[in-house]
C-alpha cells in the first residue's frame, strides 16, 4: 500500500531526530591530517561532466555528518558520470571554488563502512592546492562556494585506485565531508 509523501517525510524526520538515519561515524580524529594527494592511476584523465541529479544508492542515508560531526540534511545530490556522488549539506554564499584554487577546508574522511582514516577534527583547518588532490576532490569541489558544506562519495578509481594509501585499503571507495572555508 503506497504511503503519502507527507507521511514518508514525517517518518524520515522522526528517524533523523531519533538518530536512526544511518551509521554513526566516530568523532575521534584519525591519524595526522593529510591531503588526499594524487598518485597512480587515479590522477589520469579530465574531469567528467556532471550528469542530471540522481538518487543516491541505498547505502547512503538522507542525512550526513558535517566535518565537525553535526548531523545535517542533504539538500541536493548529483551523481556524475564518473561515479562521484556530490551532496550539498549547506550552500555557501562566498567566492566560488575554481579548479586551480588553493582551498582552506575542514574535512573528515571515512571508508564506506564509516571507519575514519583522515580528519581535521580537533585540529586547525587545512590548506591545499586543489589541482594537487585526488580526482574526486578535483571533480567535486569546483563550483562550491565558500561557507558551503559538501559530502563527496568518491569511487576508488577517483581516489587511490588499486594502491594502498596509509590505512586506506586498495580499491576503496571513500566518503569525505568538506567545509569550504576559503579559496585563493
Amino acid at each position: 500500500m503506497p504511503q503519502s509523501p507527507a507521511r514518508v517525510l514525517s517518518i524520515a524526520v522522526l528517524l533523523l531526530i531519533a538518530g536512526c538515519a544511518g551509521p554513526k561515524v566516530s568523532p575521534e580524529p584519525a591519524a595526522q591530517a593529510r591531503a588526499p594527494t594524487t598518485g597512480g592511476p587515479a590522477q589520469a584523465g579530465p574531469a567528467a561532466p556532471a550528469a542530471a541529479p540522481a538518487t543516491p544508492p541505498p547505502a547512503l542515508e538522507r542525512a550526513a555528518e558535517s566535518p565537525d560531526g553535526a548531523r545535517m540534511a542533504i539538500l541536493h545530490t548529483i551523481k556524475q558520470d564518473s561515479g562521484l556522488i556530490i551532496e550539498d549539506l549547506k550552500m555557501g554564499d562566498g567566492a566560488d571554488c575554481m579548479p586551480t584554487s588553493v582551498i582552506t577546508v575542514r574535512y573528515h574522511g571515512t571508508l564506506m563502512n564509516g571507519e575514519p582514516f583522515d580528519s581535521t577534527r580537533g585540529k586547525p583547518a587545512a590548506e591545499f592546492p586543489l589541482d594537487k588532490l585526488i580526482r574526486g576532490w578535483r571533480e567535486g569541489l569546483p563550483g562550491m562556494k565558500v561557507g558551503g558544506i559538501r559530502r563527496l562519495t568518491v569511487p576508488a578509481a577517483l581516489a587511490y585506485g588499486d594502491k594502498q594509501k596509509g590505512s586506506i585499503p586498495p580499491n576503496s571507495d571513500l566518503v569525505f565531508s568538506i567545509e569550504l572555508l576559503g579559496v585563493k
